[in-house]
C-alpha cells in the first residue's frame, strides 16, 4: 500500500524567474520510505491537493500515477 503527499519547491525559470510550484510525494505505507517524487507538477496548490486526496482515498496504484497527472494536466 501506497500513501501521496504534496511537496513543494522553491524553482527558477530563466523566462519568468523564481517560482513556487508543487509536486507529489510517494510513500509505502509499511515503513514510511519515499518511493518515488514527482516535482513540478503545478502551480496551483489547491487543485493538485484535492487530486492527492483522490488518489488516497481511492487507494491509487503508484503504476497509475503517470496517467493520472497527464489528464490532470490536460
Amino acid at each position: 500500500m501506497i500513501y501521496f503527499k504534496l511537496r513543494s519547491d522553491k524553482l527558477f525559470h530563466e523566462d519568468c524567474g523564481d517560482y513556487l510550484s508543487y509536486g507529489m510525494d510517494i510513500f509505502d505505507r509499511r515503513n514510511d520510505l519515499l518511493i518515488r517524487s514527482i516535482p513540478d507538477i503545478s502551480v496551483q496548490r489547491t487543485a493538485l491537493e484535492q487530486l492527492i486526496m483522490q488518489c488516497n482515498k481511492s487507494c491509487v496504484d503508484i503504476i497509475h500515477i503517470d496517467d493520472i497527472i497527464e489528464d490532470f494536466l490536460l
